[in-house]
Order: C-alpha cells, then structure tokens, then sequence
C-alpha cells in the first residue's frame, strides 16, 4: 500500500539457468509464433488457450478429476490444491482464500440441491435416528417405508465427513436416494460425494439424468477404514432443464439390505466460467476480479484479509476461511458482501465504485452520493447542482410569489388582502384565522429540501399563547378571501408556534416536511392557516411597510438533476 492507495507493481525475475520444457510435463509458451519446445503446439496464442491445456496428462495435479474437466469447471489443471490451504480444489469452497466462496465470485450459488450433508433434521452426535419422509428435507427415497437413516458423527466410532451428520443409504432396504433439481443444458457440473462402507466393503451406483431415465456414472465401493472422495463432471444435455441426482444401493457387506453405505457431503454445482477483468483467469481464482488494483478480499466487506487480500486461516474442512463462517465449516457467511451502490454488481467484481449507482465513478462523480447521471454543473463550480445546496428566502420585495390575508367573524365579507397585518385567534368573542402563501414552484421537483423555516413578526400579543400551523386543502386568493368564502384546512396540526406576551417580537417554525411534500407533489401548494385558540396576534403582513418585518420562507434544498 502507497500513500494510502493500491498500486500493482510488475516484477521481472530474469533467470540465468534453464530448465527444458519436458521437465515441466507441459508444453512451454513458443516466443515469436515458431513451435521453439517442440512440443506440437505452436505460438503463444495456441499455448496460453484454456490455460496451460497444452501437452496435459490426463490428471497432472492427480486430485481425481481430468484435466479436460478441470479446465471445463474453471480449476487449476496443475495443482491439487491451488491456494495451498490443504483442502483439494474439487471441494474447496474458496480457491483464493480471499473470503468468498466460489459461488458468490462466480454467480452461482448452490443449485436446488438441499441438504447435501444431512445436517437435517438435527440429531445429537453419537446416535442414530431414523426419520420419516415428511421430516427429511430435500431428499426422496424408493424404500418402500419412506424412511431414512441418519448419524450423528461419532456413533460407533465414525465420524461425518462433513458437518455433523451423515447418511445410511441402506436404512431398512436396499434402496435408492435422490434429488430432482433444475438444471442449465449445456452447463458442465461438478458432482462430489463421500462414500463408506459399514460392515465391509459397500456398493453404490450413482447416476444422474433426466427423472425418468438417469443415467450410471460411477459404480463406487469403498471398505470401512476411511470416506472416499468421489468427483467428476457432468455435462447437462440439451432440453434438460431438470437432472435426477441418484444414489442407488447395489451390495452390502454381509449381504444385509438394511446395512450398509454411508453417504455424506454431496454437492453438485456449476464450474466457474465468470472472468470479469477478461484476464483467462476465473473470479473463483482471481485475487482482483476487476482488475481495479484492490485485491477482491479488501473490497469483500469482511475486513479480515491482509493487504494481499488474504485471509489468514484456520480453513475447514470446506476450504473457507473459519473467521467469515458462522460456525466454523458451516458454509454461512458472517457477513454480507459489499454492494456500496446497491446496484446488484459487488465492489470486487465493479471495476469503479459508484456509491450513488447513476453510471459515473465516484473518482469523477461531481456529486458521488446523490444519483445525477447528467452530471449537470450549472455555476460550473465543480459540484454538480444535485450536491449544490441553494438557499433561497422567499419574501415579498426580494423574491418569490407570496399572498396572505386573515378573515374576521365579524366583517365576513371584508376582504383583509390589503391589510397591513395578518389577525388570528379570538379577541372580544370575534375570531380570526390567518393565510400565508409562498410559492416554490422555482424548486424543481425532485429536489431534496434540507431545510425550511417560517419566520414572522408580530406587532402585538397580550398573553402568551401558541399558534397552530395548518396545511391549506384548497386554493384561496389574498384580494377575495373573506370569513364567507374561506377555504377549508386540514385539521391535523403541522407544527405549533410559540409566541410570549409582547408588544413586539418574532417567531419561527420548522415547515421542512411540509415543503418536501409540496416539490413532490404530494399536495398541492395552497399555503398554511395560521389558528389560535389562546388569544389575539396581531402579525406584520406582506403589505407591512417594512420588507425585513414581512412574513419569510428561508428554504435550504439540493436541486433535482433536470436532465437525468
């Protein structure tokens, strides 16, 4: 890390011995298009194809799966172990350590399969259960009393090869065990079991196809002194949106059908083919997916890798990280990766962050956290107008349109528009109500108003009182209202004004929410009415002769991106 920044630094090892193409067992990459190893396969281009797919054996690192397949699923054909964390790349379930599991890097969390571990229904460990179907998630059964038979890990000495639990697949009959889960045609799937003998050596077939015509891959018998690993391919055919996934019982030791072949850690998930930087090398495998320079675990959200983006072990059994498991070797994340922008694309495989997720980079956003895909500048200060805060009063005499009057029980056809104060409250069994109007139509909608404050001067008021704040629910004009023709108000009260005894002062009240509503166009813009019920103010009105003493809207907001 540089001056608080990632940097990628190319380093160059020249060597001053040789070693000869054959003693690598692959072919070597040809300078200059010529075939210089004689190794059959000319160029680099033709070399570097599939990822050292030139002059392979048929299993070089010998981890049990081709190296056709390996290619095929995204692996590394080379090495049994590619991050070196001791668990076999075919069930590693994080190939770079980086803390993410393959399936989150590669777009492909598990299939429909459930339960792969026969970690359900939970029993204690160091016992057996048998187990009804309609208490068995996700596997079905052709014994005929639906039942199955499951171990907690450590009963009569055998341990789970994976979890806590692990699967008899002859429960009381010889039978067959499967899962019907949908499928893409054309997908190349990687399958991987454990399989036990109990008594001695078992068989099992397992086979994988349409539901109504599977097909036999692999026959397995193993004896009873460890779990054998079984992986390998499986290529879905076209039109077959939905694969049977089958264990069938073909022997038992002792020859006893309600004996016999421990199941456990059953997986069948599609091979990585996501490379987002286009680098030949899979995201599963990739420290830097976006190729931005941040290594993919920095940009995870856990922050546990160091600056390699590694994160240091324990690792399971399964190959992740035990830190970002809840619990250890269960699979579960503790934590949730990073999508800064919310826009489904995590930080590791997006080449720039785009906090705001309007399309720019936050590094020349002009205003990276509020969405303004135009990018509009109008005072060309650099700070796009959605990130521009404006305030704005709006007052009679120095900007904005703005009308108000009061009515009076009294005089109720008098228009007071002209009147030089607003009148609300009773005074002498006469009641009065005031309005207040100021138009905002200049903010456009869309705008996020931060700040909207109400100020007003009173020119008298004998005791101390409140006055409430109402929304109007109609238009009214200043020059006709009158205590006849007055439009209705919301009764609900907006917010309160405090006014003490006085010959004179001023008073301010927060109409933020209220303003919000009126740029978006929840209501319409008809103004406030002023009401107390305590007694008479007497309140300076736009037509007061002093303009700083008028009614006044200081209204802060960031205007909406017009032209997005």
């Amino acid at each position: 890390m540089l001056n608080g920044k990632w940097r990628r630094i190319r380093f160059v090892l020249a060597s001053t011995g040789s070693i000869s193409c054959a003693a690598l067992v692959m072919g070597c990459i040809d300078p200059g298009g010529a075939d210089a190893d004689d190794d059959s396969v000319a160029g680099l281009a033709a070399e570097n194809v599939g990822e050292h797919s030139a002059a392979l054996g048929p299993d070089t690192d010998g981890d049990g799966l081709s190296d056709e397949d390996e290619i095929a699923l995204g692996l590394d054909p080379l090495s049994a172990d590619s991050d070196g964390d001791g668990v076999l790349d075919p069930v590693d379930l994080d190939l770079d350590n980086d803390g993410i599991p393959n399936a989150v890097e590669c777009n492909s969390a598990a299939l429909s399969l459930a339960n792969g571990s026969f970690e359900l229904p939970d029993i204690p460990d160091g016992v057996y259960q048998l187990i009804g179907k309609a208490h068995m998630p996700g596997w079905e059964t052709t014994a005929p009393d639906q039942v199955f038979e499951l171990w907690g890990t450590g009963f009569l000495g055998v341990p789970a090869a994976d979890g806590g639990q692990f699967a008899e697949l002859n429960a009381n009959y010889a039978s067959t065990l499967y899962q019907d889960i949908a499928t893409t045609p054309g997908q190349v799937y990687l399958y991987r079991f454990y399989h036990r003998g109990r008594a001695g050596n078992d068989t099992l077939a397992f086979s994988v196809g349409a539901p109504d015509a599977p097909v036999q891959l692999r026959e397995v018998t193993t004896g009873t002194a460890a779990w054998q690993l079984v992986t390998g391919t499986y290529t879905v055919p076209a039109g077959q949106t939905v694969s049977r996934f089958a264990f069938a019982s073909i022997s038992s030791a002792g020859g006893n059908g309600a004996v016999g072949n421990f199941l456990d850690g059953i997986a069948f998930t599609p091979g990585c083919t996501v490379d987002t930087d286009g680098d030949g090398l899979p995201d599963s495998r990739d420290n830097d997916s976006d190729e931005d320079g941040i290594p993919d675990g920095i940009e995870a959200g856990h922050g546990l890798a160091g600056e390699d983006g590694i994160v240091a072990g324990p690792y399971g059994s399964n190959g992740l990280p035990d830190s970002v498991e809840t619990p250890a070797d269960s699979g579960v994340l503790n934590y949730t990766v990073l999508d800064t922008d919310g826009n489904g694309v995590p930080d590791f495989q997006q080449p720039f962050i785009d906090t705001d997720g309007d399309g720019v980079p936050d590094d020349v956003d002009n205003c990276p956290d509020v969405a303004n895909p135009a990018q509009t500048d109008s005072d060309g200060d650099g700070i796009g107008n959605a990130c521009d805060l404006a305030c704005v009063t709006v007052q009679r005499g120095l900007f904005g349109g703005v009308q108000d009057s009061s009515i009076k029980s009294d005089s109720p056809s008098y228009s007071y528009g002209a009147y030089p104060y607003l009148l609300t409250g009773p005074r002498n069994g006469v009641n009065a109500t005031a309005y207040i109007e100021q138009d905002l139509s200049f903010i456009p909608s869309g705008s996020e108003v931060v700040s909207a404050t109400l100020t007003l001067s009173y020119s008298w008021k004998s005791t101390s009182g409140t006055i409430d704040v109402h929304r109007m629910l109609a238009p009214w004009q200043e020059a006709t209202l009158t205590w006849n023709n007055a439009s209705s108000y919301d009764p609900a009260v907006l917010a309160t004004l405090a006014a003490p005894a006085a010959s004179a002062g001023t008073a301010s009240v927060d109409l933020t929410a209220l303003a919000q509503g009126w740029i978006d166009s929840a209501y319409p813009n008809d103004g406030i009415a002023l009401v107390s019920t305590t007694d008479r103010t007497e309140i300076r009105s736009s037509e007061y002769t002093t303009q700083a003493d008028r009614p006044r809207l200081d209204i802060c907001y960031y205007p909406a991106d017009m032209d997005q």
